[in-house]
């Protein structure tokens, strides 16, 4: 069940987990990804539509069984919403904003790879209710093979009845309005781009847009009100040299809770060494377009921010650390290496976090894979103390995550083991 690197399988992997990896092997450590497009959350935070990965695919079964899954976690209770077959998968999972609708795409595999359609990748969009019922299939798109345009691949759009996808037409990347009552459909891309990120804040009211050029290695931000996406507004142009920033090595956004501010990690080598990395976390007012950089070590897991909207907090190599916005001052809440910060509750502050330990002796598992590392999930007070092992021995090899926006569950996928849901305060398996 072991999947070697490099595989036609791997290359499909990365599509239906939605990150970006190279799978491990035994004598390295596992990578853990955070994959914000793993799963889909319902607005009240008390359901999350999921596509756990067919494993099964990989002990040599022919056929690979796919489908949508809906955890209820007041009830406790999983249900198959929908069974996919003849390797048809399911990946992109989304809940609507604004009602019980889910959107997702599908592929089909032939063999071991995705089938193929003159070089691209051709998927198709459904949408569905939450609690099953008829499915509707919503639009045809042809993808590059490439795994940066996954994290954009589907998602609802500014107002209810519409949603974005990504589409290759005439050579040209596009993101694709799509009116699900009437079917027009426009570009909303004001310029060309290699790949691009679209994040909507959690009002809806604004929209932020990342273009990359590759061929100038640059990164450029765009900000429109979400009712009128055509009204893009340049804030900021990043360039690889500015200040030796490595300006375009991230993508993804972090919207503050109240909607106000969101930020952009830029990294940057400094002049006095030449391995290690420090961040800047570029916080953006949208309406002002004024934007303010805090230094931050390099962050293993992005940034999240504080209820009230005040700092940021972040892992790295050292610990949990907490970054004042105002004072641009650093606190580390939890001294220990290793760590990576999953959640905070937003309701109690409660972080959320977990370590990679290597086994003593390794140990093969009766599925016949042998197990090299293991995972310890921590929680803590949100000033860092009272420290309590919530799971103490989790085998993994590459896990990809995603968290609540409440932070209070956290959903692991990985090419060898079930889909996991972690509620802090108890810990349950699909």
């Amino acid at each position: 069940m072991r999947l070697l690197n490099n595989s036609k399988l791997d290359r499909a992997l990365r599509w239906t987990l939605l990150a970006v990896a190279t799978l491990s092997t035994a004598a390295c450590e596992p990578v853990s990804i955070h994959a914000p497009n793993l799963a889909g959350w319902s607005p009240d935070g008390t359901r999350v539509v999921l596509v756990p990965f067919p494993y099964e695919a990989l002990d040599g079964k022919q056929s690979v069984d796919s489908g949508i899954w809906v955890t209820d976690f007041v009830l406790g209770k999983t249900t198959r919403i929908l069974a996919l077959h003849n390797s048809r998968i399911a990946f992109s999972p989304r809940w609507s904003p604004y009602d019980d609708m889910l959107l997702f795409a599908t592929g089909d595999l032939e063999g071991s790879d995705f089938k193929k359609q003159d070089g691209l990748l051709p998927l198709t969009i459904w949408t569905m209710p939450a609690d099953g019922g008829p499915v509707y299939r919503v639009a045809e798109a042809l993808v590059p093979d490439e795994d940066t345009v996954v994290a954009n691949l589907v998602k609802w759009g500014p107002s209810q009845g519409t949603i974005i996808y990504t589409s290759l037409q005439n050579d040209e990347m596009m993101a694709v309005t799509l009116n699900l009552v009437t079917g027009d459909s426009a570009n909303i891309l004001p310029f060309t781009a290699d790949s691009y990120s679209l994040e909507f804040s959690p009002s809806r009211s604004t929209a932020v847009l990342v273009l990359h050029d590759k061929a100038q290695d640059r990164r450029s931000l765009y900000v429109a009100p979400s009712s009128n996406l055509a009204s893009w507004r340049l804030i900021d142009s990043l360039a690889a040299d500015r200040d030796g920033h490595d300006s375009t090595d991230s993508q993804e956004v972090f919207w503050s809770p109240n909607s106000s501010r969101f930020v952009v990690l830029e990294k940057a080598a400094p002049a006095d060494s030449a391995e290690a990395k420090c961040c800047f976390a570029r916080i953006y007012d949208p309406l002002s377009r004024r934007n303010t950089a805090i230094w931050i070590e390099e962050p293993n897991t992005g940034v999240i921010w504080s209820g009230d909207g005040e700092s940021l907090f972040y892992s790295n190599k050292n610990g949990i650390f907490q970054a004042d916005i105002e004072n641009r001052t650093n606190v580390c809440l939890v001294q220990s290496l290793g760590l990576r910060l999953l959640s905070i509750n937003r309701e109690d502050g409660q972080l959320n976090f977990f370590r990679t330990l290597k086994e003593d002796e390794p140990y093969t598992s009766p599925d016949g894979v042998t197990h090299y590392y293991y995972h310890r999930i921590y929680s803590s007070s949100s000033d860092g103390l009272n420290v309590r092992e919530i799971a103490s021995k989790i085998p993994t090899d590459d896990w990809f995550w995603d968290r609540s926006p409440d932070g209070k569950h956290v959903l692991f996928s990985t090419v060898i083991w079930p889909t996991v849901l972690l509620s802090f305060g108890s810990f349950r398996q699909k």
